[in-house]
């Protein structure tokens, strides 16, 4: 069993599994303003998708209401940005180890968290890496309770920040594709402010580089 949700999240289980996370107050910026209908419906399968066939994939609106409220997925999402980044990575990773003396250097502070990761200047292109495959094993594996929601927009983001912050591509998706996944990720009223701009950075790039609207 995965720990990341045990040892983050202020809930209380029981079995069978029921789960209670505290609210949190959320203030989505400018993302998300949609109906409730529209919030909750869950994020499109963007892991078992051949690239080409994935915008036929993308209608989130078909495929029904998650089982997540936005105050929950907002708090879960909130705890992994939070998470100490090496014992997750090391997942995907089992000899990962950053080490305890990594230089600052002038632009950002050490890499230790999910958030220090995405809101660097410069991250590591292979931290992104192993991010984007925390992210895949997540969704698809059975010994995580990560929402498949939170795992997508995880996702997004790693694909998103190796982009526009190292120029590299780290996944086979088109950017039709991508837009898509941007355009439904944009549309949560759950998402973290600073990874909402993060995404709307990213989707504007692929626009202005010549990528279709979604």
């Amino acid at each position: 069993m995965h720990s990341f949700l045990f040892s983050c999240l202020p809930y209380d289980i029981h079995l069978p599994l029921r789960i209670t996370l505290h609210p949190i107050h959320f203030s989505p910026l400018d993302c998300g303003q949609l109906s409730r209908s529209e919030d909750t419906v869950t994020s499109p399968d963007i892991f078992h998708s051949d690239p080409r066939a994935l915008a036929n994939l993308m209608d989130v609106s078909a495929e029904g209401e998650t089982l997540w409220p936005p105050d929950q997925l907002a708090a879960i999402f909130e705890h992994l940005l939070s998470a100490a980044i090496e014992p997750e990575l090391r997942l995907v990773a089992p000899g990962l180890s950053l080490g305890s003396d990594e230089p600052a250097g002038r632009e950002a502070a050490p890499i230790r968290t999910f958030r220090d990761l995405l809101e660097h200047p410069h991250p590591p292109v292979e931290l992104l890496e192993l991010t984007k495959s925390f992210a895949k094993r997540c969704r698809e594996g059975g010994e995580s309770l990560l929402p498949d929601e939170v795992a997508s927009l995880l996702y997004l983001s790693a694909i998103v920040a190796a982009r526009t912050r190292c120029g590299r591509p780290i996944s086979r998706l088109d950017d039709q594709a991508l837009l898509q996944g941007l355009g439904w990720a944009l549309r949560q009223s759950w998402l973290d402010p600073s990874v909402c701009e993060l995404l709307r950075q990213g989707r504007e790039a692929i626009l202005a580089a010549g990528g279709q609207q979604e």
